[in-house]
């Protein structure tokens, strides 16, 4: 009986030892996976059996991880678990523990919302980013929990996706609060757009359009006005001619950033720099139009000579000016974490600026003199007034200053005054912030009936005379401790905490499929392409305990390998 329990004690022995040292070698192999696509490192090379992924494991052996080079020395072919689909398994795993993580913490969270955008990848696939804005304790977060591959645009498959999407992962969509988009009609239509159906199941997801979206759209609201739109295009069309050749970008001996179409604060950087630079960009046009030969000296000379009109040079000043005011402004508004009483109070802030200067004309007159000393003339050529002008306006003008004044700095100043209309007060969500001073409450009915709460009116007033004159509105943080005792109050702070300002971690999650999915790796299945960007951007959340729970995961199943 004392030999059946002793050769009983042996077999379990050895049959522990054997699942320890087989769970080690799947952590090694599930840690290097994780490894390459947490630093975006492509996993095969032009095969299985070579690449960055395989290269490693024979990196950890030569280190001296004898158990590893045991289990591919004495393993089947089969049994090594290094394949594809294995890799594929592995990351699946990962992604999921991580997603389950950032949906954990939104449904614990009090209010959450939903951030979607759409993009192309480099194999022509639309790939829908979903991102979660919640808060946790005072912190706002926004997370990226994967893509979803589209088959049609339109906005009845986008509502769906997004909301099978966050069903599928667990959250608690009665928690939905807020809706984050750009302002195109299939997804901001208020008949039947993305935000109008799933608004139709979840009425208190109200729609945001994107800040950075709308800054950008009242910036290129200035094309209407022709002196603005040419030069923005011959500023363009310079930047361009400079960096096709590193013998131009030599001679300017300046390296002026392109306009970027997706980032729009590099953009405003672009013209300011070409505005601080302008006299050298004259200099080495000249250059370059004496000393070189064929198309770079005949571009060179019509570029030169587009600049050197006293209309473009004086909207190269007036933009160059301006740009400088909003590039500060859009890169607050990348920022992460910004909410809706940050925006309001930028755009305020600009608009009382722009304000300014329409009323005052000696900024306009400060503008025409640097253009008369860019050119180093004494008056800018005005044109001349014809009987009848067709493709521009006849400007009444006794000096030069006033016509520019009057033909450009106004039309310019004025297309800035969009701003206004597309951060138009009339929004919905704009009843929310009247309750934070030094707002006045309105509609508080109408929020006590959509979000099921009670005594709103009377709270408010209550917090509002509790409030110290000395608390900053747009810190939520003191905002919400001195609402510990309205719970209603608390409520509605939260609600605006959740609501998503812009939409730029979405845009974010683009920049890493780029990175991801490049040429060299177009055939990358969507699903992968979704479980490595998830870990590429939260790589932070990747840890020994999740190592371990993969591999308990995998052992859930039928191996070869006893986990």
């Amino acid at each position: 009986m004392e030999t059946n329990q002793n050769v009983s004690a042996s077999l379990d022995s050895e049959y522990s030892r054997q699942i320890k040292e087989n769970r080690n070698i799947m952590a090694s192999i599930v840690k290097t996976v994780m490894f390459c696509a947490s630093n975006n490192i492509s996993l095969r090379g032009h095969s299985v059996d070579n690449g960055n992924f395989m290269n490693l494991l024979k990196f950890r052996i030569d280190a001296g991880d004898e158990t590893l080079k045991s289990h591919f020395t004495h393993m089947a072919g089969n049994a090594k678990y290094t394949s594809p689909t294995i890799q594929n398994e592995i990351l699946g795993l990962a992604k999921g523990l991580i997603v389950q993580d950032i949906v954990t913490d939104a449904n614990q969270s009090v209010f959450f919302s939903v951030i979607a955008d759409e993009s192309c990848d480099i194999s022509g696939k639309e790939q829908l980013s979903i991102v979660l804005r919640y808060t946790k304790a005072t912190e706002v977060y926004e997370s990226f929990i994967g893509f979803v591959e589209m088959n049609s645009v339109s906005a009845e498959s986008i509502s769906t996706s997004i909301l099978s999407h966050l069903t599928s992962t667990g959250l608690d969509l009665q928690k939905l609060v807020g809706q984050g988009y750009d302002g195109a009609s299939t997804m901001a239509g208020h008949v039947s757009g993305v935000q109008k159906r799933i608004r139709d199941k979840y009425p208190r997801a109200l729609f945001v359009h994107c800040a950075a979206h709308c800054l950008n759209l009242a910036i290129n609201d200035q094309s209407k006005v022709p002196t603005i739109r040419n030069t923005c295009d011959i500023i363009r069309e310079i930047i361009r001619f400079f960096r096709e050749s590193p013998k131009r970008r030599t001679c300017l001996g300046l390296n002026i950033p392109l306009f970027c179409p997706t980032r729009w604060s590099e953009k405003y950087k672009s013209i300011r720099i070409f505005k601080c630079n302008f006299k050298r960009i004259l200099e080495s046009l000249g250059a370059l139009e004496c000393d070189s030969s064929g198309d770079t000296r005949a571009k060179a000379f019509s570029l030169k000579c587009a600049l050197e009109k006293s209309g473009v040079t004086y909207a190269v000043c007036l933009i160059g000016r301006f740009s400088a005011l909003i590039e500060p402004l859009a890169r607050k508004l990348q920022a992460v974490g910004v909410c809706v009483p940050d925006v309001k109070n930028l755009i305020t802030s600009l608009q009382n600026v722009l304000s300014q200067n329409r009323i005052n004309s000696d900024t306009a007159l400060d503008i025409y003199k640097e253009a008369c000393e860019v050119l180093n003339v004494q008056q800018l050529t005005t044109p001349r007034i014809a009987e009848k002008q067709v493709y521009r306006d006849n400007v009444n003008a006794e000096s030069g200053p006033q016509y520019f004044y009057r033909a450009v700095y106004i039309p310019y100043i004025e297309g800035l005054s969009s701003l206004h209309e597309r951060f138009s007060d009339n929004s919905s969500f704009f009843n929310l912030l009247s309750i934070i001073p030094p707002n006045k409450p309105t509609k508080l009915d109408e929020i006590e009936r959509l979000y099921c709460l009670d005594n709103l009116e009377s709270e408010v007033i209550l917090w509002r005379s509790s409030l110290s004159s000395q608390l900053k509105p747009e810190c939520f943080h003191e905002l919400l401790l001195s609402a510990n005792d309205y719970p209603s109050v608390r409520n509605i702070v939260q609600i605006i905490m959740a609501l998503p300002a812009t939409t730029v971690e979405a845009e974010r999650s683009f920049s890493c499929m780029k990175r991801v999915k490049t040429w060299l790796r177009s055939t990358m299945t969507s699903d992968r392409l979704s479980d490595i960007c998830v870990l590429h951007c939260h790589h932070e959340k990747i840890s020994e305990e999740k190592i371990n729970q993969i591999v308990s995961n995998m052992a859930g199943s039928r191996r070869r390998m006893n986990f």
